[in-house]
């Protein structure tokens, strides 16, 4: 205690040196709200007492003019509970003066380089108070760097919490002002022990035991129906006995402040729009700009820009500056994360943070993101983790496991709304979740948060995004191929890159594929082999492939390329895939050993290209393909003679091959035992059941509804003016000048459609 009393007496002359000429005393009421981070040196509270809402930034209307108030110097104080801190940043940004935060500079010196390092660890790790001593020796310092650098004033959060430290700081500096901010009925709030929590103010009771006396936890203006369970019966003897101890310290300090004049109570309400207009009106500060200073967020100018007028700063001064920054761009983050407007101020912000300035320190950003959440904070969240992910070291001294985590929530719980305003850095997030799984060989990791990624990112399920083909490429490699039905079955209509397109398609086909749906899998490859392209690509040239293989399995022939399939493809796609073509033009022979021959000659070719098990599927079909055309010759066929037919070794294959046809119905038949004979029929179908009256009826709606679509997108396409200029140079018919005159296109495009 006696060092802490000698501290305070050598830093007397700081205090002459900071203050202004004159008494600088000032004291209000106001009743304003917040809930606080309590950012202090109190290791445990700082551990558990985080609240979950924010002070979003609310907009006032300027009454007069001039600068902010610089030279004051003010501390803010609260129960644990109140989320004091967002406020207490933005009240600085506004008055011009430096925000110090304890938490802060206790967490700056938690790196081995500085000489507290052992001391706050060791405190950290107990949960003990970290000492007094080392805080206001943090504090002195942070003041001394700060009248280096010119700064007159400041607010103060995180000390005091007790009396003595009061004394000691009031021996240090002159305060004009404490803030307390209160809840506003006295309730009390913890993190992580459970409890029953007020889903209106964020409270914890005994909902089961309201009146408890040992708990003495009461519901205040809370309704019962809003108070949800969480077990806060167990609440061990020694927390609550610290609850009350801070209640005890608090009150004295209060007082203590009362006494001085200096103390203005703020308190809280529900509604966190009212805060900030509540606590500038308390403050008479209408007349000051609150717009945010943009500059302020930029942690080059903060921590890295010269002045010719001030010394330069160390490394420890410039890191000091840095966090900061981040800390006062964390506060934005927590305050502008609600209406439309107050996030597209923070986008503003947040460019204008981002880039090598905030990479620069990407190190240190793990423990803001502790203090973000997910789905409130998602647009922040995600600049955050972005630019931390962009070290390769970060992702190692953090450990991959541990980061898949932090991106996975953060992909399943983000807000739809706010992600879409930065989607370039969204797509970032999922394609590092991605890449991360599949360098551990984990891909089944990555499907649930990209396919929420998917649903969140798309604006109608008709789009087409980039992440839809990393989520069926984690499919196939997971071996998941029903996961990735779940997009596959939506009807895409919206593409904006081709590769996408190329990739989608691909993917799709090859999970069909794994799922025995030949049909389905030849749309998906026909549509990857048939899109428009200007030059020939690798995706194209393997589906095709594919599509050569799945249509000797399914139809036992390769059908000629459509008119609408682009002239590259044409001309190209099969001179790349000849050892394929030979094979489809092998098997329309009808030949088993000679096909096997051939197979086996290119069994090379065909495992480089990871097809020889589609390769042997195609052998196997053989069998089939011969039986059906038995079906169009003769009406009945013992086993023997079929088995004879089609190459095959005994009556008992032919007839398995049979029963399986028959199963599967690619062959109408009957087997009579007896005799070993098999009568081939026609197609029962009369399509008069209700079920088959029902199909009908879905899909001539499915039908209409996509020929409406493409009515529409023909339309968009007409009125086009690139299609239009192009058109008209072609033609030369003056189409091109229609460019100019949108009435005259639209009419020529409904005459056009007429006809």
């Amino acid at each position: 205690m006696a060092g802490l009393l000698r501290l305070a007496g050598a830093a007397r002359s700081l205090t002459r040196a900071l203050a202004p000429a004159g008494n600088r005393r000032m004291a209000s009421a106001a009743a304003a709200v917040v809930e606080d981070d309590d950012e202090g040196c109190w290791s445990e509270w700082e551990e558990e007492a985080r609240a979950r809402e924010t002070a979003p930034v609310a907009e006032m209307c300027p009454t007069g003019s001039g600068d902010g108030p610089g030279g004051l110097q003010w501390v803010v104080m609260g129960r644990p509970g109140p989320q004091k801190h967002a406020h207490a940043a933005r009240l600085a940004e506004v008055l011009a003066v430096p925000y110090i935060s304890m938490g802060t500079l206790v967490r700056q010196e938690l790196s081995s380089a500085f000489s507290l390092y052992k001391k706050i660890a060791n405190s950290v790790n107990e949960g003990k108070i970290v000492p007094g001593d080392v805080i206001f020796g943090l504090l002195t310092k942070r003041l001394e760097e700060g009248y280096h650098k010119g700064e007159t004033g400041f607010i103060l959060d995180g000390i005091p919490h007790t009396h003595l430290q009061a004394e000691i700081l009031d021996g240090i500096v002159d305060i004009d002002l404490v803030l307390n901010f209160k809840c506003a009925d006295n309730c009390f709030m913890k993190k992580r022990c459970g409890g029953d929590i007020c889903s209106h103010c964020g409270q914890l009771f005994d909902i089961s035991n309201v009146v408890s006396k040992s708990l003495n936890l009461n519901l205040g203006s809370c309704k019962p129906s809003q108070v949800q369970h969480a077990a806060v019966v167990g609440l061990e003897d020694s927390r609550m006995e610290k609850m009350r101890a801070y209640a005890e310290q608090t009150k004295l300090l209060e007082d203590y402040y009362k006494k001085q004049g200096k103390l203005v109570e703020l308190k809280t309400s529900a509604h966190p729009g009212e805060t900030w207009q509540g606590l500038v009106a308390a403050l008479h500060l209408q007349h000051l700009d609150a717009s945010p200073t943009p500059h302020k967020l930029t942690l080059r100018a903060a921590a890295h820009e010269p002045n010719p007028t001030r010394p330069p700063l160390s490394a420890s001064s410039a890191a000091a500056g840095a966090m900061e920054t981040v800390e006062t761009l964390v506060a934005h983050i927590q305050g502008l994360s609600g209406s439309p407007e107050e996030l597209a101020h923070l986008h503003n912000l947040l460019r204008q943070a981002d880039g090598e300035s905030l990479r620069a320190h990407s190190a240190g950003l793990l423990p803001f993101l502790a203090q973000l959440n997910p789905q409130a904070h998602s647009l922040g969240f995600l600049y955050l983790l972005e630019a931390f992910a962009s070290s390769a070291s970060n992702l190692r001294a953090q450990g991959v496991g541990d980061f898949l985590v932090t991106v996975a929530d953060f992909l399943i719980s983000c807000s739809a709304d706010q992600i879409r305003l930065a989607p370039d850095k969204f797509l970032c997030a999922c394609r590092m979740l991605k890449n991360e799984v599949m360098q551990l060989n984990a891909p089944i990791r990555g499907i649930a948060p990209l396919r929420a990624a998917i649903r969140k990112i798309q604006t109608s399920s008709e789009e087409l995004t980039p992440i839809h083909a990393d989520y069926l490429l984690l499919c196939l490699l997971a071996k998941q191929y029903k996961a990735g039905l779940s997009i596959l079955e939506d009807d895409i209509l919206e593409v904006d890159q081709p590769k996408d397109l190329f990739l989608y398609c691909y993917y799709g086909g090859m999970i069909y594929i794994g799922l025995k749906k030949f049909t389905t899998a030849l749309e998906f490859l026909h549509n990857a082999v048939t899109a428009p392209m200007s030059s020939l690509n690798a995706i194209s040239v393997e589906a095709y492939k594919k599509y050569i293989l799945v249509s000797l399995i399914q139809n036992g022939q390769v059908p000629s390329f459509p008119k609408y399939t682009s002239s590259t493809a044409q001309r190209n796609l099969k001179s790349h895939a000849q050892v394929y073509v030979d094979l489809a033009s092998c098997y329309i022979k009808g030949s088993y050993s000679e096909l096997e021959e051939y197979i086996q000659t290119n069994a090379d070719k065909f495992q480089s290209d990871n097809n020889l098990g589609l390769v042997k599927q195609v052998l196997s079909s053989m069998y089939k393909r011969n039986i059906q055309r038995l079906t169009q010759t003769y009406l009945t066929l013992s086993l023997e003679d079929i088995a004879s037919s089609v190459q095959l070794n005994t009556p008992k294959e032919a007839e398995m091959y049979v029963l399986r046809m028959i199963e599967d119905g690619e062959i109408h038949a009957t087997i009579n035992q007896k005799d070993g004979m098999v009568s081939f029929h026609e197609d029962p179908e009369q399509y008069k059941s209700c079920e088959m009256v029902e199909h009908i009826d879905s899909s001539i709606q499915r039908l209409m509804a996509l020929s409406k679509k493409l009515t529409s997108i023909d339309e968009n396409i007409l009125c086009d003016p690139t299609y239009l200029m192009k058109t008209g140079r072609e033609r030369g018919d003056g189409l091109c000048l229609m460019f100019w005159n949108p009435i005259t296109c639209l009419s020529w495009a409904s005459r056009k459609l007429l006809n």
